[in-house]
């Protein structure tokens, strides 16, 4: 059986059948891995990028590249409502790439680390065989006892989102189309993302936000990750979604439905998580409702109030042929 036929996360599920002994940790399943140390709890996290797949050298600046590599890690420590500590890097580089290439790449890494006091302590470097190949490992930490799962979900809950939704998978649209000059807003959004830090803490210390995860797969795929660790369903109102004055605009000019690049779309590095109906969230958490947890399996989405018949999908790694 080719592992096409099962995909990524069938894969992982494989994957956690076989390694069940976690030893009193966290371990696959969430953002982190989760492992008790007292009066905090570290947290771990660990991504690869490559290239062709997660991106495209010849369409993303070397600074920006070094950026993201570490910002889509950084999403995920945010996302379990902790704080980053450190960081490791290893790349496999091909022949061909420069000396300035790779130092502009390390000034990306390096500014963003500074941003958010993430230091580099170590990692692997070798040659790669054709194309360029990016591991980052983030160390991270929380109190004990306060990471936000996927399994946390409830009936009743509403569903939230942080920021707007799409821009990025429009941006890879854009870049694609060799339209960069006319989009930067959205160029900016896939290449550039800023890791909700902040908010992840606020809602970290927030007990009535129960789950959490980032968005790095569209919320079709991501929303599915908690549902099916919490043993929940949940409802959608499309209109509800929250999407940038750009999306909007790029969509209607290249007749796309912004919905679609709103919940199937990737990479937005947004913040999705769930909390207790009633909650009162702080002002400065940017965010916006846009569905309720329900009891059964799946996701049922609205137009106006009505159920509309749609199906989209978020990316996985072994049946797309590319995420960029």
């Amino acid at each position: 059986m080719e592992i096409t036929e099962i995909g990524e996360f069938g894969l992982i599920e494989r994957i956690r059948q076989i390694f069940t002994d976690s030893g009193g940790m966290l371990g696959i399943g969430d953002d982190c891995a989760v492992i008790p140390a007292g009066d905090r709890d570290w947290i771990v996290t660990t991504d690869m990028l490559l290239e062709d797949t997660h991106f495209l050298r010849n369409g993303i600046t070397p600074y920006d590249l070094g950026w993201k590599s570490l910002a889509v890690n950084i999403s995920d420590v945010a996302a379990m409502g902790g704080s980053p500590a450190a960081s490791f890097l290893s790349i496999g580089i091909p022949e061909g790439v420069s000396v300035e290439y790779m130092d502009a790449f390390l000034r990306g890494y390096r500014d963003l680390a500074r941003k958010w006091s993430v230091p580099l302590l170590g990692g692997d470097t070798t040659r790669a065989a054709g194309k360029m190949a990016i591991n980052v490992g983030v160390l991270g930490y929380c109190p004990s006892g306060q990471a936000k799962l996927r399994s946390a979900a409830l009936p009743g809950d509403g569903i939230y989102v942080t920021g707007t939704l799409g821009d990025s998978a429009a941006g890879l649209e854009v870049i694609l189309g060799g339209e960069t000059a006319a989009y930067p807003y959205l160029v900016g959004r896939h290449t550039r993302p800023e890791p909700r830090m902040e908010e992840g803490r606020i809602l970290g210390s927030i007990r009535e936000v129960h789950a959490m995860m980032d968005i790095s797969d569209g919320i079709a795929s991501d929303l599915n990750h908690i549902l099916k660790a919490s043993g929940v369903a949940a409802v959608i109102e499309l209109n509800e979604l929250p999407m940038s004055a750009e999306l909007r605009g790029w969509s209607s000019e290249h007749g796309k439905m912004p919905e679609e690049m709103a919940v199937a779309g990737g990479e937005d590095y947004e913040l999705l998580f769930t909390a207790a109906e009633g909650v009162v969230l702080p002002e400065t958490i940017a965010s916006t409702r846009i569905g309720t947890v329900s009891p059964g399996t799946g996701i049922r989405y609205l137009r106006e109030g009505r159920s509309f018949d749609w199906s989209p999908s978020g990316f996985d790694h072994f049946r797309d042929e590319k995420e960029i």
